[in-house]
Formats: C-alpha cells, sequence, structure tokens
C-alpha cells in the first residue's frame, strides 16, 4: 500500500511521498547518510533501500560494503537498520526511527519483539520530556508497525 504523508519530519513522517510494496525508497530518504557515503553507494549501483538490504542482508556483504564505502561497519549496520524500518514498513520515517533508535530498536526483527502498549508509553514519555519531535507515534500507528513487522522475513543473516 502506498500512503502519501503531508506531515514534515518534525513528525517523524518524510514529507515526500511514501515508497512502500513494490515502489523503491531512495537511500537520500533514510536520513543521517552523508553525500560521500551516497556516492559511494552510487557508485555501487546501490541507490534505493531494496538494493542497500539485498547487498547487505549477509556478513559478507556488510564488510563489503563498508570496505567499499571506506566506513565502518557499525555505520553500515546502521544503514541497514534504517533502511529495513523505513523501507520495509509503512508509516515510519526519519523522525519516528531515530526514536525507535534511541530505545535499541533498530530494525524490524527488535520493533516485532516490542509490546505495543509499553513501546508506546516510552515513546510518548519519551516525547513528551524531550520535545525529539512533534508528536510521538499514536498507539494505531505503533500497533501497525508491530504487526507489520512480525509479518517481515528477517533481512539479516548472523555471522
Amino acid at each position: 500500500m502506498t500512503a502519501t504523508s503531508t506531515n514534515d519530519e518534525h513528525d517523524g513522517v518524510s514529507n515526500a511521498t511514501e515508497c512502500r510494496a513494490g515502489q523503491r525508497r531512495p537511500i537520500s530518504k533514510l536520513g543521517g547518510v552523508s553525500l560521500q557515503l551516497r556516492m559511494a553507494l552510487r557508485t555501487m549501483r546501490i541507490t534505493t533501500c531494496d538494493q542497500l538490504l539485498a547487498v547487505g542482508s549477509t556478513p559478507e556483504g556488510r564488510r563489503h560494503l563498508a570496505t567499499v564505502c571506506g566506513v565502518e561497519l557499525a555505520v553500515i549496520e546502521g544503514l541497514l537498520g534504517r533502511a529495513d524500518l523505513i523501507g520495509r514498513i509503512d508509516g515510519i520515517g526519519t523522525g519516528f526511527v531515530s526514536l525507535l533508535e534511541l530505545h535499541g530498536i533498530t530494525n524490524s526483527t527488535h520493533l516485532a519483539d516490542q509490546c505495543p502498549t509499553r513501546l508506546h508509553q516510552t515513546l510518548r514519555n519519551d516525547n513528551l520530556e524531550n520535545r525529539w519531535l512533534r508528536r510521538a507515534p499514536t498507539q494505531e500507528e505503533i500497533d501497525k508497525w508491530i504487526a507489520a513487522a512480525k509479518t517481515l522475513p528477517p533481512v539479516f543473516a548472523a555471522e
């Protein structure tokens, strides 16, 4: 399902048209990706979340990406986690993924393991206290994210 968001990034959802279900979400929409890293990925013909996840799904692929891009493996793993959440789960944008990352939820497998009510309370309270975003995700949004995450196959092979 493709959804268009009119919220800006302060709401946690990209202000551009969401690319989901068969559409390709560009790496530039992940947030926090330097121009140098985007250009290195582009030389490898990796410009979308799907392409990045395909190459980085194995330990060998992640090491190759880190070597070719000239960055630490942890940078690649963080980028892959963002691509997993933003590229595969409808409604998660750069703001919301940053909030999830603050609480140790770095990929769809971690998200699928969460209790929806507890996660909503945690994110809501943290955002009220720190004002990371204009608004925290609603309970309904979190319910949908977790339900979607539970249907997704893992994208990362173990070391």
